[in-house]
């Protein structure tokens, strides 16, 4: 039974690890797209050899060096460093070296003269040795290349070529198989002869490392170990091509083939996976760099990273992603993406196995929120659309079935952002839609009133008491077994973002300004972390609190992941940013622990596993050009432009420097990402520049110094000055007694009247800009405003969604809302224009209660607001339009008669961009399909949201609802929700056309 329950649950899905990547080519200022050497240099910086030119890595931008800069042939076959740190290229002229930004050839024997250079290699003493045409040897010594003697009887054709620790030499050759070449005297001569299993299979690539010597042949990856030879074939269906190697620090062995890089493991070769597949890539070079990151030169998709360094992998089965994950007490972990739920187990190294997938029945979508044990066994999801069930029958099977489940039938289609069981058996449900308790055996969950608003996030503690925050930003604390509730103090003007438990048994809140609340477990506010932390906690993310020991492990700053104090707070060691994970965003990154201790995380675009955390290494050495230790300033004016360099290939605009000048009685700068340092007009003396540079997980490099000497004009020299100043005190004096007075007077008085002039001509311009762009009833923006301003902010929003789009993140859009009150004529008609008025302006109020700050909202004319939604997921629409729907219908309007007018609002929305196939509709167009939808929602009866989506490329389309809009070309379909029902008061349905009888 048990073995035909785990080959079920095998045979459903397949898990597996990837790595992230990354990528850079012409768009990012690579000048070619086939990348055919790699280097890293002493200050960290990457130097990539394409077909088309040098590239340098690791500044703000990439640096580029071609025939602009004498490179005789755009072809880079090597790249190595001299002992000074002078760059050199090989290329199909030659050795050329980068001077003072320039190349200049370099000299070789004649022999060698116009060769060929394809490989390079630099050994412990820092001697550059290079392979010319296919049988000539090159050493750089005291400056200047040599041809290394060897014996001529040996009529080799070399490929590549390393050199070990003895100084011996190992040649890949097409005739002689590898060849090892030991010196006697001044030459060398052959010492040793070795091939893989074919005779005559000629070598491609070899690499010495860690006492052992790897080489590559069309037969496959081969390692010598003493005399002997042992070859791991190349998988089948593996084409021929570049097979380059690359070994880590940590020994492990990368070979690079026209099928993507391939790593040894267990005796076999096996395929690297990444996120995007670039791991996939024809590869040409590559290069495992000090932070254990592989760089990969591919034949025509530029250069590739594939971030291995910081031990992160990401879940994937097949191309597909999972954005959730929970575990069970029977150690299940259940993972889930809009379109799948699976379920697995993992062994001790956190690898799936048991995978089965989920069936799904009555669920639109398949994300889950939260999970909770229920009473009889089975399992409770907070999702989508409503709360999902796996009966404790199914969960016991190969083939567990997630159902409705009925107890919440007041939540089906609804989304439930997460479920909790208290210590009485009660399971909580929260929703917008309201907070629902279970009782224990309980037949229906019944809505509570302990919380107003709309409830978002929940978080349980210690003492069993439940913790909601709700959308308009308030926290309450739920006594479960009391059934009662309190309101928790938050400071003035804030709203709680962020809502989770704490691991000390509390809970811990995130405020919209960045600050973070934790509460104890009886709700006694604990500790503090103030917005601006000195600390460099800002935006610590309570979702992401994970106790390690006597530190936590916690997300912060939207783009790191550190080890830190609490009390008092501060940051022990960063050992992630978000550019280890595709430049993700941290804000959203939970944490949990898996059965075997593996820390699991989770994003907005992914699951991923987290290795034991490490401390990253050291920061590279700070450079600063042009290089120099002392520069001599000619007399004022003067000026000095220096640039540092702290290299970061893989985030070269995360650095950040500070410099001070010793001296000139100033302290250190603050610290920004601005490199350029612009010295002007140094007053005459001797002087110390000092910089420091901060890497991204913020390590402090060491200071560099440099001297700087400032000279003076001769009438600046002491002497000079003290003859000059006694022959004008006599002048001063005489002057100074009757002029300054009237001087002063006279220039103060001028002073405060071009002051005021100014003063008042400002004012005036900022009143009348003010006045044109706001709406003076409500107070709000008017249609000009978003002629000026909105169009601007759309254009930088779209060019921020390529940006996510192209780096695997497309869950952020723009949408836009047009609202209509329903019948607002007949409230004008029956109450009177004031009535109107006093509804316009209450009607303002609520919708900027719900508006976010990324959020713009515009009166569009007369009763119709305009809102847009920068910084959104598009399938969040519905919800949105619904929570603003309730702020109108929940509470009547203060007009007319006693309980005042129950008044409900109309929505049309449409996303931008609005579809793939549609990407440069203009934002107008948009608005016009908007109030297309708007159109459909009054006639649907009113107090409803209707989208517009494109039909053909949207799976949210409803059945029936597809039409063509001949104006605009294309197909759309339509989403539609309805509104809650109205507040208690006037409805004014009854009342239209009763306008003629009214008694004003």
């Amino acid at each position: 039974m048990l073995m035909s329950f785990a080959g079920a649950l095998i045979l459903a899905a397949k898990l597996e690890f990837v790595a992230p990547d990354a990528n850079y080519s012409l768009r990012e200022g690579l000048p070619a797209v086939q990348v055919v050497s790699l280097f890293q240099d002493r200050y960290g910086a990457l130097w990539a050899g394409t077909t088309g030119g040098l590239a340098q890595l690791g500044g703000a931008n990439i640096r580029v060096f071609g025939p602009e800069q004498d490179l005789s042939r755009s072809v880079v076959f090597a790249i190595a460093e001299e002992p000074d740190g002078s760059i050199v290229v090989g290329t199909a002229a030659g050795i050329s070296k980068l001077v003072k930004g320039r190349f200049q050839p370099a000299k070789v024997p004649a022999a060698a003269a116009q060769m060929a250079v394809r490989r390079f290699v630099t050994t412990r003493d820092r001697t550059v040795w290079a392979l010319a045409g296919d049988r000539t040897l090159l050493r750089n010594s005291g400056g200047s290349w040599q041809a290394v003697g060897i014996d001529g009887a040996l009529a080799f054709e070399a490929t590549d070529f390393d050199i070990d620790p003895s100084g011996a030499i190992w040649l890949a050759t097409r005739n002689h198989g590898l060849l090892r070449l030991s010196s006697i005297g001044t030459r060398f001569e052959k010492s040793g002869e070795f091939r893989p299993g074919s005779p005559t299979a000629g070598i491609d690539h070899v690499a010495v490392a860690k006492g052992k010597v790897y080489f590559t042949s069309p037969g496959g990856l081969s390692l010598l170990s003493g005399q002997s030879v042992t070859t791991t074939p190349f998988p089948p269906g593996v084409g021929s091509g570049h097979r380059a190697i690359a070994v880590a620090r940590t020994g492990r062995v990368f070979v690079g083939t026209n099928d993507g890089v391939f790593t040894l493991q267990g005796g076999s070769l096996i395929a690297i996976e990444s996120r995007n597949d670039r791991a996939r890539a024809s590869t040409v070079s590559l290069l495992s760099d000090r932070e254990g990151q592989l760089w990969m030169g591919t034949t025509e998709g530029g250069l590739n990273v594939l971030l291995l360094g910081r031990g992160v992998r990401f879940l994937r089965s097949g191309k597909e992603s999972f954005r959730s994950i929970d575990i069970d007490r029977a150690g299940f972990h259940w993972i889930s993406n809009e379109r799948r739920i699976l379920r697995f187990k993992t062994d001790d190294a956190g690898n799936p196995i048991l995978v089965g997938e989920v069936g799904s029945e009555g669920f639109d979508a398949s994300a889950i929120y939260g999970m909770e044990e229920d009473g009889d066994g089975g399992l409770l999801f907070a999702m989508e659309g409503g709360v999902g069930l796996v009966p404790g029958l199914s969960r016991r099977t190969a083939a567990p079935v997630l159902i409705h489940d009925l107890r919440f039938e007041a939540l089906r289609d609804r989304l439930v952002t997460g479920i909790h069981r208290d210590a009485t058996g009660a399971v909580w449900a929260i929703s917008p839609m309201g907070l629902f308790r279970l009782e224990p055996r309980g037949r229906d969950a019944q809505a509570s009133p302990l919380v107003s608003g709309n409830p978002w996030m929940a978080a349980g503690d210690r003492s069993g008491s439940l913790w909601v925050a709700t959308r308009q930003g308030t926290l309450h604390r739920i006594d479960t077994a009391r059934q009662t509730s309190e309101d928790v103090p938050l400071p003035a003007d804030r709203h709680v973002e962020f809502l989770g438990p704490s691991p000390d048994g509390g809970v811990a809140a995130t405020l919209d300004n960045g600050a973070s609340l934790f509460f104890g477990p009886r709700g006694d506010l604990r500790l503090a972390i103030p917005a601006k932390s000195p600390e460099g906690l800002a935006w610590l993310s309570v979702l992401s609190l994970h106790k390690m020991g006597d530190v936590f492990l916690a997300a912060h700053q939207g783009d790191r992941l550190s080890q830190i104090r609490l009390d008092p707070p501060r940051v022990e060691q960063t050992i992630l940013t978000s550019a280890d994970l595709e430049d993700s965003d941290f804000q959203y990154l939970g944490l949990r622990e898996g059965r075997a201790g593996q820390i699991w995380f989770t994003l907005l675009n992914g699951i991923g596993l987290l290795e034991p955390p490490n401390a990253p290494p050291e920061p590279n050495p700070l450079r600063v050009e042009p290089a120099g230790a002392s520069f001599i300033l000619e007399p004022r004016p003067n000026s000095l432009d220096l640039y540092a360099l702290l290299a970061d290939p893989v985030a070269p605009r995360k650095a950040r420097y500070r410099r001070r000048l010793v001296g000139d009685n100033r302290g250190w700068s603050e610290w920004t990402d601005e490199f350029h340092i612009a010295l002007a007009n140094v007053p005459p003396g001797s002087y110390a520049l000092e910089v420091e540079g901060q890497d991204r997980y913020g390590r402090t490099s060491k200071t560099v110094s440099i001297e700087i000497e400032s000279r003076a004009h001769f009438w600046e020299s002491w002497p000079f000055r003290l003859i000059g100043l006694l022959s004008l005190v006599g002048a001063v004096a005489i002057i100074y007694q009757w002029r300054i007075r009237a001087i002063q007077a006279d220039r103060l008085a001028l002073a405060a009247i071009v002051k005021a002039g100014r003063a008042d001509l400002e004012i005036a311009n900022q009143r009348l800009q003010e006045l044109s762009l706001t709406d003076v009833l409500t107070g709000l923006r008017n249609r000009r405003y978003f002629k000026e301003v909105v169009e601007d902010e759309i254009g930088l929003l779209k060019r921020r969604l390529e940006e996510r789009h192209s780096s695997g993140d497309p869950n952020r859009d723009a949408v836009f809302f047009l609202f209509d009150l329903d019948h607002f004529k007949t409230v004008n008609d029956v109450f009177g224009h004031a009535a109107g008025d006093s509804v316009l302006k209450e009607t303002a109020r609520r919708l900027e209660r719900l508006m976010r700050r990324t959020d713009r909202l515009i009166r569009w004319g007369g009763e119709e607001f305009l809102v847009l939604s920068l910084d959104c997921q598009r399938a969040l629409a519905p919800e949105m339009a619904v929570r603003a729907m309730a702020a109108f219908s929940g509470e009547a309007f203060e007009v007319g008669p006693s309980g005042g007018v129950a008044i409900t609002t109309s929505i049309g929305w449409a996303a931008y961009p609005f579809s793939s196939t549609q990407p440069d509709l203009h934002p107008e167009d948009v608005i016009r399909l908007a109030d297309r939808a708007l159109y459909r929602a009054k006639r649907a009866g009113r107090n409803c949201a209707v989208g517009l989506v494109d039909a053909e490329e949207s799976t949210a389309v409803q059945s029936g609802t597809v039409e063509r809009l001949h104006d605009f070309g294309f197909t759309v379909g339509f989403q539609m929700v309805r509104g809650a029902p109205r507040a208690a008061g006037q409805d004014l349905g009854p009342l239209q056309g009763s306008g003629p009888q009214r008694r004003l």
